[in-house]
């Protein structure tokens, strides 16, 4: 039983703003006027009540091709809503106990993570136990999708011109400092923990061990459970894999000569023989599968936000926290028309302390698919998970990746579940500035610093750090990873030599974690709410209510009117220069390469960014030399991976 937390009934847009509001509300009432084409109607109620009327055992139909988000809320408002990873699992769970349905035909095909995948095998395997069968239908399939279905379909079926592309996993860095020597750029960044090598693209000709020790560790790993997923799953010797992975791709038909599927044939030809062979046919299951249209409640819907508007819970129960994104800077200003997802400091401590009050609420997992980011905002998370954790019992529950601020946010939770291809850890610190200096003189152009302190211009590309301010800029990253450090510590219950051990900047797979105690159990986030609920001393149905609530479009453009009369805001460039920093965090570059067509997941956009400091707008002139300095690295000048 799921509850999105209420809507709490405010005024949310500045009564000076209504004005403002006049041309985009004429615009939105247009749009509701649209033609026919647009397939508006005056339907308002929820399409997962549009099932079909299915009598005698049936086969539900479940469409994954459109692909699954973590979380059921994001920044972009005009973006389709997909289907949540724990509303599927839900779902899945929910089809166990009705009589009728014989089985599950479901559709992969969209990049997914390793955690997603984990999880759904978890919910498929458990379906699966009662009986049931799940028949899986593959296009294209990568790694991931196929892993997921061999270790969770009772038979794969491919399309006639699908691909099967089980080619293993890489991982390629591009090194880039001979370029930027010719061109009279250098990167000066420093690093705390010999294994944080964000930087080292920039710095280095090629890759240090350290680093190469890293991802071998990390590709050993994932290798092993992609191995033993189609293995266990196919019945195959897992030294036969390896040798099919070698000489992957596959034809359809070469697919089913070695065995890694059972027939070719399209979706329309496998729902004719279901039809066939069940009385209620193949029902198409609404709540997961793509929307074809849009009506006028799922307007409604994007405008106030799409949660129900049901009473809160006022039965014991659990709260659902979604920590989801890179984490911003405390009051950045986030740009609602981004398709990122982003961790507003200020409004998830909010949440926090409102569940912290709630006394209804006996327990907490707070789910994490974070990077990192700004140190600043990590620290003031922890701080607020580590108070609510000392009231009632908070569980962190680690998705694909959790690591650097990520990580850190997680340390402050009473116990930490992750799944084994979890990518966390990341302890450590980087930061630096790219120096255009010598490009400036290649191309007869120069700067002129006018300043009032010693070190005011430290952060200006156009001159290299003095000595002194080297000094003073290892000291400070020094200081930002001492404190990650003992707050690490402190959340784990261990020594700070102790944590030492598993930092340096190490990334690490969820078994890693585990066996260096970052991590208590391995599991999936069934796993850390199975946890909560015995934690909070719940009956094991306890329902769960999800936060934060999802919001709507108007609500969004009230606040972004709201602070634009705030002196104080910082600037959208920041926001943006944290957002590409991400660019560089080694685990997202992992992610990237073991999860093949997850660009646009992964990626935030380049953007144009501010190196002029916190708080500061850029003039023309800052705006081109910060894009002079977004080489193909993606990399900002004054960039630091915090922590």
């Amino acid at each position: 039983m799921i509850y999105d937390e209420p809507m709490k009934k405010r005024s949310f847009i500045p009564e000076a703003s209504h004005s403002r509001l006049i041309p985009i509300l004429t615009v939105l009432a247009a749009f509701s006027a649209l033609s026919p084409a647009c397939s508006l109607s005056l339907n308002l109620s929820d399409e997962a009540d549009k099932k079909a009327d299915a009598k005698g055992p049936h086969m539900v139909e479940m469409d994954l091709r459109t692909g699954l988000d973590e979380a059921g809320y994001t920044s972009d408002f005009l973006s389709e809503s997909r289907p949540t990873l724990w509303g599927i699992m839900k779902r899945i769970k929910k089809l166990e106990k009705s009589t009728d349905v014989a089985g599950i035909f479901l559709h992969l095909g969209a990049p997914l993570s390793w955690t997603a995948a984990s999880d759904l095998s978890q919910a498929l395997n458990a379906f699966r136990g009662s009986g049931r069968k799940v028949l899986c239908h593959l296009g294209e399939a990568d790694n991931v999708n196929y892993s997921l279905s061999a270790a969770s379909c009772d038979r794969i079926v491919m399309s006639p011109g699908g691909e099967l592309d089980i080619t293993g996993l890489a991982v390629e860095s591009l090194y880039l400092k001979g370029l930027l020597d010719s061109i009279g750029v250098e990167a000066q960044f420093f690093q705390m923990g010999k294994y944080k090598g964000a930087a080292e693209p920039l710095t280095r000709d090629s890759m240090s061990p350290e680093l190469r020790e890293n991802l071998e560790s990390l590709l050993d790993d994932r290798y092993g459970v992609l191995v033993e997923s189609i293995a266990s799953g196919r019945k195959l010797d897992a030294d036969k894999v390896r040798g099919l992975i070698d000489i992957a791709p596959f034809s359809p038909d070469q697919a089913l000569d070695a065995g890694l599927v059972d027939q070719v044939a399209t979706p329309s030809e496998i729902k004719l023989s279901l039809k066939s062979h069940y009385a209620g046919g193949v029902v198409s299951d609404c709540e997961c599968g793509p929307s074809t249209s849009l009506d006028l409640g799922k307007l409604i819907k994007i405008l106030s936000g799409g949660g129900k508007t049901s009473a809160a819970l006022h039965e014991p129960h659990v709260a659902m926290v979604y920590a989801i994104g890179a984490v911003l800077p405390p009051g950045a200003d986030v740009d609602f028309f981004s398709s990122q997802n982003m961790i507003e400091p200020s409004r998830l401590e909010s949440t926090l302390e409102e569940i912290a009050e709630n006394e209804d609420i006996k327990a907490v997992v707070l789910r994490i698919d974070s990077p990192g980011g700004s140190a600043l905002g990590s620290d003031d998370i922890w701080n607020a998970v580590r108070l609510l954790s000392q009231k009632k019992p908070v569980i962190a529950s680690l998705g694909d990746v959790a690591a650097s601020g990520g990580y850190y946010i997680a340390s402050a939770a009473n116990k930490i579940v992750a799944s084994p291809g979890t990518l966390t850890g990341s302890i450590g610190v980087v930061g630096g500035k790219i120096v255009l200096d010598g490009l400036f003189k290649k191309v007869n152009a120069r700067t002129e610093l006018i300043k009032r302190g010693e070190r005011a211009g430290w952060s200006s590309p156009g001159q290299p750090f003095t000595e002194g301010e080297k000094i003073a800029f290892e000291a400070m990253l020094a200081k930002i990873y001492e404190l990650f450090l003992s707050r690490v510590a402190a959340g784990r219950n261990l020594a700070v030599e102790e944590v030492s051990k598993a930092a340096e900047g190490r990334v690490l797979s969820g078994k890693q974690a585990l066996e260096m105690k970052l991590a208590d159990e391995l599991g999936g986030i069934e796993d850390a709410v199975m946890l909560a609920r015995k934690l909070g001393e719940l009956d094991a149905k306890a329902p769960i209510e999800i936060y934060p609530r999802s919001r709507g479009f108007l609500e969004m453009l009230g606040e972004r009117i709201g602070r634009e009369a705030e002196p104080d805001t910082i600037a959208p460039d920041m926001v943006r220069a944290s957002i590409l920093r991400l660019l560089f965090e080694r685990e997202k570059v992992l992610a990237l390469a073991v999860t093949p067509n997850a660009l646009d997941r992964l990626l935030p956009r380049p953007e144009i960014l501010s190196w002029m400091g916190p708080g500061r707008r850029t003039t023309s002139l800052g705006r081109l030399l910060s894009f002079l300095a977004i080489l193909p690295s993606g990399l900002p000048a004054g960039a630091c991976d915090c922590p």
